[in-house]
């Protein structure tokens, strides 16, 4: 459950922050590359935390992120204009230590605390361009469902596995951790590791090779199941229209501003875009994230299941309609910059009234 939890933010606000990094600026990408291994690692970690019992030796699976973590630190910028949004990451990227402290939720909160002392900073000189601001509303985001994620699951620290771990999957964790230390790709590890504990449940992968197929304004990204983690539409214009159809595990992202996206019978996918003219249209789908940049007129969901809508300051004016939906929450900023999450209600009561009308009030889930 955490390492799900913990991949969401990392395909969610995390991954914003990795894709505007690379429209900073050289400087904030190269750092934003090893901030990447960073959180990587750190879910290695998560999914050691959840399989196996507490080792003797926690440095074999901690060091990895201690040294992802210093290196970000010790980058040096080159480019005198991006010092600020460096030294922004290289002051709150300790927010990953969470797991080495006795009260997590305190640590956390004290990082969060500075990390928007920071970025308010930064943001006196950059507050006009649009994609440093949404850098820092990228970087923030992730910082505050880490800590949501921490307050949730592990608000009096770590909970380790307490079975017992037969010594051939314990020595093959620490066969990892080696190749990690000798210098191996994080990716390459972590990508072999999860191929190797696929769940022989999960839905065949795609043979279609074809990011996407364009026919006139619109644009189709249909049956892709993990073949390509993220599919990148970059030249759509404002009156072009998106469709997303049967799609597993698939992270898109529409760089530019366009009038409709229309997501059909997918299963864990996350759509990262930025404005829209009309909206966003939801059916027959569950596990999804979206995340908008930008403005977001309306949203209409029907059928779905466990869908997780993120917004900027710029999209406080959406309107969210639902149709036989659960588990749908909304993820914004409040007054003070810090994102927080509401689920929109599912269960109605319907009373009639002493002059035969109807009253219904929607009933909020504990």
């Amino acid at each position: 459950m955490s390492v799900e939890i913990f991949s969401n933010i990392y395909n969610g606000p995390f991954k914003r922050y990795i894709l505007l990094s690379e429209s900073i600026g050289q400087d904030v990408q190269n750092q934003s590359e090893i901030v990447e291994l960073a959180f990587q690692a750190e879910l290695r970690f998560l999914e050691f935390l959840e399989n196996f019992k507490k080792p003797d030796n926690q440095s074999v699976i901690l060091d990895t992120i201690v040294d992802q973590i210093s290196k970000t630190v010790r980058y040096i910028c080159v480019d005198p204009s991006l010092t600020d949004h460096v030294k922004v990451i290289a002051q709150s990227i300790n927010v990953l230590l969470w797991i080495q402290q006795k009260d997590p939720v305190s640590y956390l909160e004290e990082m969060l605390a500075d990390a928007k002392a920071y970025t308010d900073v930064l943001l006196v000189f950059f507050k006009d361009k649009e994609p440093h601001v949404e850098w820092v509303d990228a970087w923030l985001e992730t910082l505050n469902d880490l800590n949501n994620f921490v307050r949730r699951r592990y608000p009096k620290g770590l909970n380790w596995n307490e079975e017992e771990t037969p010594n051939s999957s314990l020595q093959k964790e620490h066969t990892l951790s080696q190749e990690i230390s000798k210098g191996e790709s994080v990716k390459k590890i972590l990508l072999r590791a999860n191929e190797e504990s696929k769940d022989i449940d999960e839905p065949s992968l795609s043979k279609n090779t074809e990011m996407y197929i364009q026919e006139g304004k619109k644009w189709r990204i249909e049956h892709k199941k993990g073949v390509h983690k993220q599919v990148t539409i970059d030249k759509a214009n404002t009156d072009n229209v998106v469709y997303i159809y049967d799609c597993y595990n698939v992270t898109v992202v529409i760089e530019k501003k366009i009038n409709l996206i229309k997501i059909d019978s997918c299963d864990k996918v996350c759509v990262i875009c930025r404005s829209l003219i009309s909206g966003v249209e939801i059916i027959a789908s569950k596990n999804m994230k979206l995340h908008a940049f930008g403005t977001l007129p309306s949203i209409n969901m029907d059928s779905c299941n466990d869908v997780n809508i993120h917004l900027t300051k710029r999209g406080l004016d959406s309107q969210v309609i639902t149709c036989q939906c659960s588990k749908i929450s909304l993820s914004y900023p409040l007054e003070d910059g810090y994102y927080k999450t509401f689920y929109i209600p599912n269960r109605l009561m319907t009373t009639i009234n002493t002059d035969h009308t109807l009253k219904t009030h929607c009933l909020m889930d504990n």
